[in-house]
């Protein structure tokens, strides 16, 4: 008999695998795309198979037989991780072996937005809550945790009837901002009660990218400058058992001095 030519029948039994990545580098405060790549081309693989958790699902892409993506929103004011399970079940390449599942996929999440929680005034130098030319003022605004950048228009000073007085930036990290000014008697003399005007909201945003909400919260610490120095206003003569003008022994003499404000 004639020998048979070689038979040989095609064999395929690996399983397609997938890989999971997002286009995030870092923490994500916004939209998110997951990309899922198989090791070869697939059926049956839709958002249904996908299960997340911290976060909603939107469009979902069959870009090719091998490669999908789901755009997920991550929940708002919010930690919490998005979460990605992904099942393979009905999902099978073309001989017919169903996809491994791979491990859930997370994703750091940060939406929540910093706020102001203070605004302090203080003052080194300071004798109670009177201030004196040299003495210096310090106003700083405590973030809701560590932020970045610096608000958009620095904050500024009013010192009794002057308006807008430029401070000098200080820390520019963590959670906090400072800014100072030194009390000054030149040119126009700082006098009166000492307050804060400014927005420190815009211009700031978190590690994550959230910009500061919210509003400024009115300035704590009370002082009050006064740089002008007391005058004498009047010196008097006065006089006690006095005949007119004329005194006699045993009289009193009295001299006054008044001045143009308390004094010590």
């Amino acid at each position: 008999a004639t020998a048979p030519s070689a038979y040989t029948q095609a064999v395929d039994t690996v399983a397609p695998t997938v890989g999971i990545s997002d286009n995030v580098t870092g923490t994500a405060n916004g939209d998110v795309t997951f990309t899922f790549t198989f090791s070869e081309a697939v059926t049956g693989f839709d958002a249904s198979k996908v299960t997340v958790a911290g976060g909603t699902k939107g469009a979902f892409t069959a870009t090719s037989a091998t490669v999908y993506t789901l755009v997920v929103t991550p929940a708002a004011s919010s930690t919490t991780p998005i979460s990605v399970t992904t099942s393979t079940t009905g999902v099978t390449d073309a001989a017919g072996n169903v996809a491994t599942a791979p491990s859930a996929y997370t994703q750091a999440v940060d939406t929540v937005a910093p706020t102001v929680s203070s605004v302090v005034i203080s003052a080194t130098g300071a004798s109670g809550t009177q201030l004196n030319a040299g003495d210096v003022v310090t106003v700083t605004a405590t973030y809701s945790e560590n932020v970045s950048g610096q608000p958009t228009t620095a904050p500024t000073l009013t010192i009794g009837s002057e308006t807008s007085i430029a401070m000098t930036a200080g820390t520019t990290t963590g959670n906090t901002r400072t800014w100072t000014y030194t009390i000054s008697s030149t040119g126009t003399t700082d006098t009166g009660s000492i307050s804060v005007a400014g927005n420190l909201v815009a211009g700031i945003t978190d590690t994550a990218g959230n910009a500061a909400t919210g509003t400024t919260p009115a300035a704590t610490g009370t002082f009050t400058a006064d740089t002008a120095a007391p005058t004498v206003s009047s010196v008097v003569i006065s006089a006690t058992g006095a005949s007119g003008t004329l005194l006699n022994a045993g009289d009193v003499v009295t001299v006054t001095a008044t001045y143009s404000e308390n004094v010590s």
